[in-house]
């Protein structure tokens, strides 16, 4: 009962940061146009290249890819927490980019930087979400991982809006909503999904 409370309350925030993110993406346009061509243009000379490596560090493939191989290694504690905050966040995080479908920047914008391009629509922004809502998932079993890791998912946060595929509330508010839905993962049954994976290992 009382993690089915805590669950309601996360879900109600949820709620919460999208409607007020439904409302700053529509009412702060210009502001948000700005601050991406603020971010857009920056450079950083020889770490702007290992700064677009990093964008793609908050991809599901890669953290799939990872709940695998712990999987494979019997690491099943740690591969359904891995699994967990995949489905928790890229569920309602695809509901809602093909609910809300707004333009990626360099659709209607003309970047100065570009590196990659996406077919799924902007808001919000599924690396920032799964970013952040890992540092929550892992920090539970390990909080060195916390502070290295905020500061991970941050610049993985910054990268999406410099490489040109993102504007920054698609990234902050992505990232609240990562923190919400980390927290949500680690208060459901992820015993049920670690027993799974063990007897599918079997």
């Amino acid at each position: 009962m009382k993690n089915l409370n805590k669950i309601a309350v996360l879900i109600f925030l949820y709620l919460v940061i999208l409607g007020l993110s439904l409302f700053y993406i529509n009412s702060f346009v210009e502001e948000d146009v700005y601050l991406f061509y603020s971010v857009n243009s920056m450079t950083f000379g020889v770490l702007d290249n290992i700064i677009v490596s990093l964008s793609y560090l908050g991809s599901y493939y890669i953290w799939s890819a990872l709940a695998l191989l712990f999987w494979f290694r019997r690491k099943y504690e740690t591969a359904s927490y891995l699994l967990g905050a995949v489905l928790v966040t890229g569920i309602p995080t695809l509901l809602l980019k093909l609910l809300i479908m707004r333009p990626r920047p360099f659709e209607v914008l003309e970047a100065f930087r570009l590196v990659a391009d996406s077919a799924l629509s902007s808001f919000p922004s599924a690396h920032a979400v799964l970013a952040f809502a890992l540092v929550v998932v892992l920090s539970k079993a390990d909080k060195r991982i916390m502070l290295p890791g905020f500061i991970f998912a941050s610049i993985v946060a910054f990268s999406r809006v410099f490489i040109g595929v993102h504007y920054p509330f698609d990234v902050i508010f992505g990232a609240l909503m990562g923190i919400i839905l980390g927290i949500l993962t680690i208060n459901l049954p992820l015993e049920k999904i670690e027993k799974t994976l063990e007897r599918w290992r079997k």
